[in-house]
């Protein structure tokens, strides 16, 4: 989850829009800029994800290992201190929420099983062992409170563009939870 580092306020005017460039390459210049660990050690503090390693050596997890990963609830906990609680100042949360729904990287995933019409922001994650995953907030067009979503999907040697698929199958399947139309 290397765009989790791009949630702390302090860094906004220096950092990208996760998305915009490849993650490693922002979290690389944010861990530069602040001296190494602080924005991972806060973020773990708050949330309860588990980070001990920086980028690129952050992506390699081996079967069973748990250092440096999080998961799907833990990643809910934050999303909503983060993007609806008051862990941020309001300017931060808004600053945070323009990243994520300006997100280009991804779009075939969460997004994709959206309905038009929906507003929705998210940061993808991708491992070199075939994890796909995805966290999004989302603004149903009929009534406008946020859905926070968070889909991990591992084990499967499929093409990339399959994996993706089954992110947006989630968006789908969120969407007619929530009572939303088809996409």
């Amino acid at each position: 989850m290397t765009g989790l580092v791009l949630l702390l306020p302090s860094w906004r005017s220096s950092a990208a829009a996760p998305g915009s460039e490849s993650p490693e390459a922002t979290f690389s210049a944010l861990e530069r800029r602040s001296g190494g660990r602080l924005g991972v050690a806060v973020l773990d503090a708050r949330s309860g994800n588990t980070f001990d390693r920086t980028e690129p050596t952050l992506n390699l997890v081996g079967p069973g290992e748990v250092r440096d990963t999080t998961t799907p609830a833990a990643m809910l906990g934050l999303m909503r201190a983060i993007l609806l609680g008051k862990a941020l100042s309001e300017t931060s949360r808004r600053q945070v929420e323009t990243w994520l729904v300006e997100a280009k990287i991804g779009a075939d995933r969460i997004p994709a099983g959206l309905p038009a019409g929906w507003r929705v922001g998210h940061k993808t994650g991708t491992g070199p062992r075939g994890e796909t995953n995805d966290v999004a907030v989302a603004w149903p067009a009929e009534q406008g409170s946020p859905v926070l979503i968070a889909s991990y999907y591992a084990g499967s040697d499929a093409p990339l563009a399959q994996r993706s698929s089954v992110l947006a199958e989630v968006g789908r399947v969120v969407a007619k939870y929530v009572g939303a139309k088809e996409p």
